[in-house]
């Protein structure tokens, strides 16, 4: 699909053939980039389908368009990703999660740590995170609004893996195995993948352990010590790789 500009549009917005953008977007198209009637843009619904729209009314307030073509799963892969990572420092989580949109995943389970350095985030930062994931899905053209969960503890996020084919936890530490071979042994293709990284404190043995226990293969991403958030988009790009993606 070739990629023009992406918007978003939530499904209340959308009858038959007919779409209307909410504010905060109308005034975008109108005002940033100037469009005008005739226009063709991409809308994403956040609930999984793309549609290329060509503009009727464009005005500040309100942009209302008619949908030529729909397309599901516009930008998304097949593999249903979640990346549970500790909660970081400063604005680092931010970049984080606008990174790991761009690069594909599905879901974004902030947790806690015997590692982590900061306390429980408040809920203005995670809607500010909600709004970062928004923005990333629109820039990388994707049409599936990835879900940002408040942070739990990590023995929470543990339980919640449960069901998913892969999974893995990174770790510099001892007895670990390489992602390649922690995806070899797992029957394909890979449908639901649960990815853990650690807080800038990393992980402690008892939660090695716990995760061992949970069924979670414990891997190295290589001989270099990497930041906390570097650790979690090389561990999401690789398990992509991986996984055909």
């Amino acid at each position: 699909m070739a990629h023009i500009e992406f918007f978003y549009a939530p499904p209340g917005g959308i009858a038959g053939d007919e779409i209307r953008f909410p504010p905060d977007e109308s005034k975008h198209i109108a005002v940033v980039l100037r469009h005008r009637v005739g226009d063709t843009v991409w809308a994403a619904d956040g609930a999984g389908t793309a549609h290329e729209v060509t503009l009727v009314s464009v005005g500040r307030r309100e942009v209302r368009g008619r949908i030529l073509r729909s397309e599901r799963g516009a930008g998304e892969p097949a593999t249903a990703v979640t990346l549970a990572a500790g909660v970081l420092k400063g604005d680092r989580f931010d970049w984080l999660v606008e990174k790991a949109v761009e690069l594909g995943v599905s879901r974004v389970a902030p947790f806690l740590s015997q590692g982590s350095a900061v306390g429980s985030p408040s809920s203005a930062k995670t809607e500010r995170w909600r709004k970062i994931a928004l923005a990333a899905m629109k820039q990388s053209g994707r049409c599936l609004m990835p879900e940002i969960e408040e942070a739990v503890q990590l023995e929470t996020v543990i339980r919640r893996a449960a069901n998913h084919e892969l999974r893995v936890a990174a770790h510099a530490g001892p007895d670990c195995v390489s992602l390649r071979d922690a995806v070899r042994v797992v029957p394909s293709p890979v449908r639901r993948s649960f990815l853990v990284t650690g807080p800038e404190g990393g992980f402690f043995p008892g939660e090695i352990e716990a995760l061992r226990r949970a069924g979670f293969a414990i891997v190295s991403l290589g001989p270099r010590r990497l930041r906390a958030e570097t650790a979690a988009l090389a561990l999401l790009a690789q398990t992509f790789a991986l996984t055909g993606e």
